[in-house]
């Protein structure tokens, strides 16, 4: 099972692979600033992915559209489009 480590003292979380990252946190109780639910429009969900196992996941259609829109860093991704494959460490600045 893949694990969501963070750089704050929270505990590591396990999670199925293939698993939403956004909803992965918000049922270990682990807040996500969300006003879209999860649509891709918001941006509030934006994480840095600090390290990553394996390969990045491609970006699907709704997340490569906010990115043109916003200009993220390499490292940001929005959560609520983000899929968990591996191990992967975390960190946005609201925590």
């Amino acid at each position: 099972m893949p694990k969501v480590h963070f750089y704050k003292d929270f505990p590591t979380l396990e999670t199925l692979e293939g698993s939403n990252l956004m909803e992965c946190l918000q049922k270990s109780g682990r807040p996500v600033a969300s006003s879209c639910l999860g649509e891709a429009v918001c941006g509030k969900c934006l994480m840095r992915i600090e390290s990553l196992e394996g390969e990045t996941p491609d970006f699907n259609e709704l997340e490569k559209l906010w990115r043109r829109r916003n200009n993220p860093k390499n490292n940001e991704r929005l959560s609520c489009q983000f899929f968990v494959e591996g191990d992967i460490k975390v960190d946005v600045d609201y925590w």
